[in-house]
Order: C-alpha cells, then sequence, then structure tokens
C-alpha cells in the first residue's frame, strides 16, 4: 500500500497538481505576453526618440535656410522665391547640401562665389 501511495500521491494531491501546473501555465504565458508587449513598447520608444531627434535636425535646417534667404534677399534684392531658387541653384551646381551652403550664407553674409 505504501509503493501505491508513492506512484499515485496522496487522495486529492493529483488535482492540486494539476491545477497548480494549470496555474503555472497560465502565468508563463501572461508573463510571455507582457514581455512581447513591453518589447513592442521599447521599439516603439525608440522610433519616437529617433523621429524627434530627425524633426529636432530638421527644424533647426529649416530656421537655417529661411535666414540665409533672408539675407541673400536682402544683399540681391530679390524676392523671397528668387533668392530660396539660388541657394537651391548653387546647391545643385555646388554638389552641396542645400543646409550646408545655407550655413556659409548665414556665416559669411553672401553667396559663396560673389
Amino acid at each position: 500500500m505504501t509503493e501505491q501511495r508513492v506512484r499515485d500521491g496522496w487522495p486529492g494531491q493529483s488535482s492540486d497538481i494539476d491545477k497548480s501546473r494549470r496555474q503555472l501555465a497560465e502565468l508563463s504565458e501572461r508573463l510571455a505576453n507582457v514581455q512581447e508587449q513591453l518589447a513592442l513598447t521599447a521599439i516603439r520608444l525608440e522610433q519616437s526618440a529617433a523621429r524627434s531627434a530627425n524633426l529636432e535636425v530638421a527644424l533647426r535646417t529649416n530656421r537655417r535656410i529661411g535666414v540665409a534667404v533672408g539675407i541673400i534677399m536682402a544683399t540681391e534684392k530679390i524676392t523671397e522665391d528668387e533668392a530660396f531658387a539660388q541657394l537651391v541653384h548653387l546647391s545643385q551646381t555646388g554638389h552641396r547640401k542645400l543646409r550646408e551652403l545655407a550655413d556659409d550664407v548665414v556665416y559669411t553674409g553672401t553667396l559663396p562665389g560673389r
């Protein structure tokens, strides 16, 4: 009889063990879901931070280009569209980024080569 109890466990013990296993399985599944959600949230946070940094650069660049356009307008006595077109043309023909050319205009007060 003792061998039988060791193999089968105490009365009611098997159902308690099964219940505990089900609960453990449910908790493991919940934990996996929470970990997945946490990973997705971390990815979204990283993407948001990158987007924010890009927008900050774009805002600074846009302001710098606007200042450069204003300088060109004042020095050349032309309209905003004409000043921007000149800046774009010089950027393309000089194979330079518009923001770099705008920086030069802001620092020197003139278009390069003028």
